[in-house]
Parts: structure tokens; sequence; C-alpha cells
């Protein structure tokens, strides 16, 4: 294992860290790649043994590799097509891992409560960040609240309950009946690769959706208000950086609305993400339910103005230099608005505000695993 002396070690060796989540890189996702920005940092700049047992549904990837001095476990999972992620051998790899801390990344799938149950039988602290995110099915959404109740009695003896913002931390303190007081808010970093973006030259006509081609995400709301945005911004264009199962879709809509040319999607990897928020004047986020945004975030680190939608996490943004946040359910008219009024604006630079720095991320977590050894008491960080 390479890195510094671990911060809080266990007699002569580090602190063990077992991580248990649905998806890992090379899989793309905010809680894959917030996995991946925590664990690598852990280990190079914290000292800590991190070990990520992780699913592979199909048995494409190696079943265990070390990247970024950390050790990546895969099991495999059932269904192949559906997103239950059923891994049983998740529970084996917990109980005989001596880890000093699980750490439980996301609730949505089977991984979550398979790594809790385990946890427990074997007598380990774990903690749960718990990844909320909204979906694209009316019901899968409805579903959710029952899901929070079913895991809930499992969710509550977490040692400490991760949020990513303070919105997502009252909500579930709300879901859970449990004080907001249990909740550690360490949102995820919102720096990209190191150098991203920096040779990028800013399009003062081009616009960016940013998030996966899903309905929830709002990109149907961008191309709606952009008829608009060409009655005075004629040369506008709009990127969809994104990929995902409505591309067909949204493609039919943008050519229905007469748009269709002034469009284009495009899913990129985590290091072209910079370069292509680095080039654009604005980028919007009007998803319908954000646990972070981290898009947004990301944006705004590079200077890119920004205009999101209230109702989640996003509401956050409001009053942050670069951000303007239109209503949960503003039309076409105010969107376009707010989008002519960035990128009129977007000629004069601004200083992005302070925001939170992946480093912070794995600094704060390493804090909140220190609370939880021996010796250390029981501090809640908030």
């Amino acid at each position: 294992m390479s890195g510094r002396s671990a911060d809080a070690p266990i007699g002569s060796r580090p602190v063990r860290v077992l991580m248990a989540t649905p998806r890992y890189p090379p899989y793309r996702g905010g809680v894959e790649t917030h996995t991946y920005e925590l664990a690598r940092r852990l280990v190079a700049d914290h000292g800590y043994d991190v070990r990520v047992v992780t699913t592979d549904r199909d048995g494409t990837l190696p079943p265990a590799e070390v990247i970024d001095g950390v050790r990546i476990e895969r099991v495999r999972a059932w269904p192949r097509r559906m997103d239950l992620y059923l891994a049983p051998s998740v529970a084996a790899r917990i109980a005989r891992s001596a880890a000093d801390v699980i750490h439980v990344q996301g609730y949505h799938t089977a991984v979550p409560p398979i790594a809790m149950l385990a946890a427990l039988r074997a007598g380990l602290p774990f903690v749960l960040t718990i990844h909320s995110g909204g979906h694209s099915s009316p019901m899968r959404h409805r579903l959710r609240s029952t899901q929070v109740r079913a895991l809930g009695p499992l969710m509550r003896r977490a040692r400490r309950l991760v949020a990513v913002s303070p919105f997502e931390a009252a909500l579930f303190a709300g879901r859970l009946g449990i004080p907001r007081r249990r909740f550690v808010v360490i949102p995820s970093g919102s720096d990209l690769p190191h150098g991203a973006g920096e040779l990028a030259r800013r399009d003062p006509n081009l616009i960016v959706s940013v998030g996966r081609l899903e309905r929830y995400k709002g990109h149907d709301r961008v191309l709606a208000a952009l008829p608009l945005v060409h009655r005075a911004r004629p040369d506008a264009r709009l990127l969809i950086l994104g990929d995902g199962s409505d591309a067909d879709r949204l493609r039919v809509t943008a050519d229905r609305l007469g748009i269709g040319s002034s469009v284009a999607m495009r899913g990129v990897p985590r290091d072209e993400v910079a370069h292509e928020l680095a080039g654009a004047s604005v980028a919007v986020l009007l998803s319908d339910y954000e646990s972070q945004g981290l898009g947004a975030y990301e944006a705004l680190a590079l200077g890119c103005r920004l205009v999101v939608s209230d109702g989640s996490a996003l509401g956050d943004l409001r009053g942050l230099n670069g951000a303007r946040v239109v209503g949960a359910d503003a039309g076409s008219v105010d969107v376009a608005a707010a989008v002519l009024a960035q990128l009129d604006a977007a000629g004069t630079p601004f200083v992005p505000p302070p925001l939170p720095t992946w480093d912070e991320t794995a600094a704060r977590t390493a804090e909140l695993y220190r609370s939880l050894l021996p010796g250390q008491g029981s501090r809640l960080i908030r």
C-alpha cells in the first residue's frame, strides 16, 4: 500500500476500511465517482488501507485488481439487466474482512441492505452515505419512500449517516424519523481532474445541459426553452452532456421543435467533462431531484455561469456568485429568460465561490472514521 502514515493507526497497522458499493469505475455515475475519488485519496493522503467490494453483473471485469492503491473486489450480481444488484457474496466478503469500518455507499439497490446486515452480524461499525437520487419512472419514484421505510431499521443502526447536502440530511431525517444531528454532511468534491479544461476557449453561444439522458433530469425543459432563446440569440446552441436510454426521444423532441440542427448530445469520459464545461458559457441543470447536483458544482468551479431548478439540493446554490435559480415549475418563458441573462453576462468573467473539493471530502471522511475508532469518542462532524 502506498501513501503516508495512517492518520489514526491501530497499533502498528493502518486503519482498514471496506467500502461496499453497487458499482465502481469503469462504470460511470455519481456514486461511482464519489467512491473512486474518496477511496484513492484515503490511501494516498491519509495512509488508510481501503478495499472496495462491488459487483460485476456481466462477468467481464477482473474479479480483483488494485487501482491507485485501492484493492477492488468484484462479485457477481443478478439479474443482469435490472438495477436490483442482488449480490449475496458481498456479505461473505464483509464477514471475513477484519475491517475497522464498513462504509456503505448508497441505498437504492440490494447491495446496501446486504452490506449493513453483514456488518451488524460481524459486529463491525458501519456508516452509510445515502446518495439519494430521482427516477424517471413515477412508480419507482414513489417507491423510494417505501424503500426508505423498509430499510429504516438498518439505516438507523448506522454509526453515522452521511448526506451530501443539507437538503438531503433534512429530507432523510424526516423520512427516518430521527434527529437531524444524527447526520453528517460531507459533500462530493467539485474539482475535476487537475488541469482539465484549462485550454478550452469559451463559446459565447454554447449552452450545456448536464445529466444522464432520463426524463427527470430536465433536458426537455431546456429544449422547450431553446426556440425562445433563439429569438434573441439565433446562434445559440445546446449540448446535452450525458448518456442514457432517452437519447432517441430527445432527438425526436428537438426535431419537432425545429431546433434539431442546434442541438447535440454527447456522453464523454469523466476526464473530458471539464473540457466541455470550460468551453460553454452557460450550464443548465433543471433536474426534478438532485441530492447535491455534482455537475452544477463542477460547472461553477470551472467558471461556467449556471441556471438550475429549485425544489431539491440545487436550491442550495441560490445566492452563489455565477448561479441563477428558477422555480421548480418554471415554464419555458422563465427558463429562456434565465438562460439569456446568463448568456449576456457570460462575457464578464466572475470569481467562482468557494466550493467543496475532493481533498476536503476525503479529510472529513477520514475524521469521521477516526471518531469511530476505539478511544476516539463519538464526536459528530457536522
